[in-house]
């Protein structure tokens, strides 16, 4: 429990940091909101993520996004510190070209109760971080419906 909350810690104070920048692009959305949502609605992120239906399940979803090189270069360090400093597992790595994506994974016993994506284009750095409570079962869901 003690690794959950220090990681918690961690990415609130991430979050913080980098929502401050100008020009980054910062999306926050609450149980408050995800409550809201119906499972028939399609919630897409990265692309051909549908997590509609598990937001019930999560207790935040946080995006940062920027195209600021001097951005990209800090926030990389600062990510790379941040799962080093955590007890995460690489779920997935994909890189064509310029781009790459990255999704790591930290579990308490078989849930997972947070997920990094990481996806960089070459000219946009993209962070998203997904806290919760999502079953292996939950996953096998998301992963099935990627278009």
């Amino acid at each position: 429990m003690t690794a959950i909350t220090i990681f918690s810690y961690g990415q609130s104070q991430f979050y913080k940091k980098y929502s401050a920048y100008e020009g980054m692009t910062k999306v926050y959305v609450s149980p408050s909101m995800f409550s809201l949502f119906d499972e028939g609605n399609e919630i897409n992120i990265s692309g051909n993520v549908n997590i509609s239906k598990v937001t019930k399940k999560l207790s935040g979803l946080y995006i940062l996004s920027t195209e600021n090189p001097k951005y990209i270069t800090e926030m990389r360090s600062d990510f790379e510190k941040l799962i080093k400093a955590g007890t995460f597992e690489l779920l997935m790595e994909m890189e064509e070209g310029n781009e790459k994506c990255v999704i790591y994974v930290s579990k308490n016993k078989d849930i997972i109760t947070d997920m990094y994506i990481c996806a960089n284009d070459g000219s946009e750095f993209n962070i998203i971080y997904l806290t919760g409570e999502i079953t292996q079962e939950d996953m096998k869901g998301l992963v099935a419906e990627m278009k």
